[in-house]
């Protein structure tokens, strides 16, 4: 008999705790939800002000709805401003054009850190006709892009053939009646001509 009493004031404190314990989790799962929500809001608005600025003309096909869901799923996770515009941006694209971003770059952006995705965005200033030119060495050199930082890119997928640095890359001219070649880069065009069409430019890699 006195076990029993003993014992017995442990159980309304038992129930207590778990009380307790069932709150916190509920509190947490709620704040989790809510700054989910709140981190696609951002992307979706990110991918709002994209639009507005395109005067083109929407297709008629529509984004698959797996996608959406992924996409939805990735942008949930992200809570730094930059990652959530780049979300907005993959939205953006997707719509304007659907079936541009796969499933699988889908994965590989939702695992990029924020550090990451600036070394990116960084790198992509510098790409031109789909190549990182180094004939100016002690430029790339002077804005960080040395070959440690693009083995880093290598090692993420971004870029290929580091080792092989001294290639060159040849573009003839896209006219019969004179040397024209329109390259371009970071949303820009640089046209190259001459009045020789036979003329051919070489940039090293």
């Amino acid at each position: 008999m006195p076990l029993l009493e003993s014992v017995n004031p442990l159980i309304p404190r038992n129930g207590l705790a778990l009380r307790h314990t069932s709150a916190i989790v509920t509190r947490n799962m709620v704040a989790q939800a809510t700054r989910a929500e709140v981190n696609v809001s951002k992307a979706l608005l990110s991918a709002e002000a994209e639009l507005e600025t395109d005067p083109q003309t929407p297709p008629e096909s529509k984004v698959d709805d797996d996608w959406l869901f992924r996409w939805r799923d990735s942008a949930s996770t992200v809570s730094a401003e930059e990652l959530q515009t780049l979300w907005g941006r993959v939205l953006a694209r997707e719509i304007k054009s659907p079936g541009s971003f796969s499933l699988r770059t889908l994965e590989f952006l939702k695992n990029l850190s924020r550090e990451e995705a600036l070394r990116i965005a960084h790198l992509s200033r510098f790409v031109v006709a789909g190549n990182i030119f180094s004939d100016n060495t002690t430029l790339l050199d002077s804005e960080g892009i040395t070959c440690g930082f693009l083995m880093g890119m290598q090692q993420l997928g971004i870029v290929a053939g580091v080792e092989a640095i001294g290639l060159t890359v040849t573009f003839k001219s896209i006219k019969n009646e004179e040397f024209v070649r329109a390259l371009v880069s970071h949303e820009r065009v640089l046209v190259a001509t001459h009045e020789d069409p036979s003329k051919e430019l070489t940039l090293r890699t």
